[in-house]
């Protein structure tokens, strides 16, 4: 099941793409505090990692993580994506590199966000998703 709905995910993420980050209501932190970051993804010195919210606090489960590399530098990532746990929370080890990263979830706007992976280095991304609806 997780794999079929990757995979639906992954043929509609061109258009759920196109929502972009300037939607109202979207927050997007990425730190590198490699302290806090230890705390989700111990053992891992390099990569991707953080948590998907709602605007409310609540997890978002089953969230899409998608990084795309960019420039020529940037190395092919085997994965096409990977999903939120039921704590909302993600950890994705990354080759050093350039990424454009799309974090989408049915109900919820799709965000954007460029990310530096850097050599030895854990990047932070924290996501609150809005709605689609109004509440």
């Amino acid at each position: 099941m997780l794999l079929a709905r990757c995979l639906v995910y992954c043929l509609l993420v061109p258009g759920l793409m196109s929502v972009g980050c300037a939607q109202e209501g979207l927050e997007i932190t990425v730190s590198n505090d490699v302290k806090n970051s230890e705390e989700t993804m111990p053992g891992i010195t390099q990569g991707l990692t953080g948590l998907v919210e709602t605007g409310d606090g609540r997890p978002v489960t089953g969230a899409m993580i998608v990084p795309v590399p960019l420039g020529d530098d940037t190395p092919a990532i085997p994965e096409i994506a990977i999903l939120t746990d039921a704590a909302g929370r993600y950890n994705w080890p990354l080759p050093p590199g350039t990424y454009e990263v799309s974090v989408s979830a049915e109900g919820y706007r799709t965000a954007k966000r460029r990310v530096e992976v850097g050599a030895d280095k854990l990047v932070t991304l924290n996501v609150m998703l809005s709605s689609i609806h109004k509440e």
